[in-house]
């Protein structure tokens, strides 16, 4: 199914919605000391964020498996931007 620009863009600002709403989730777990409950919810938070660019970006998987057919050009530009988002996940956890 192809999305047309007015699709795309409506997903795209569920999902970073979904991605913030889940963020709120990680802060009233956090609050609560429930570490495994704030990371679980932290890893779906940036997987909602992740999969709104990626969709912005034309691609419409919806599962897993719909990932599969991944080509070079859809790889290599995320490769810095992926670098620099570990290497900011890397140095907040040296300086806590």
């Amino acid at each position: 199914m192809t999305l047309n620009t007015e699709d795309r863009n409506e997903i795209v600002k569920l999902r970073m919605q979904k991605a913030k709403e889940t963020m709120l989730e990680v802060n009233d777990n956090v609050a609560l000391k429930h570490w495994r409950v704030a990371a679980n919810r932290l890893y779906y938070a940036c997987h909602y964020a992740v999969g709104a660019l990626l969709i912005s970006n034309g691609h419409t998987a919806h599962t897993y498996d719909d990932w599969a057919t991944i080509e070079e050009n859809d790889v290599v530009p995320y490769l810095e931007p992926a670098e620099n988002f570990i290497k900011t996940i890397e140095k907040l956890i040296l300086t806590k």
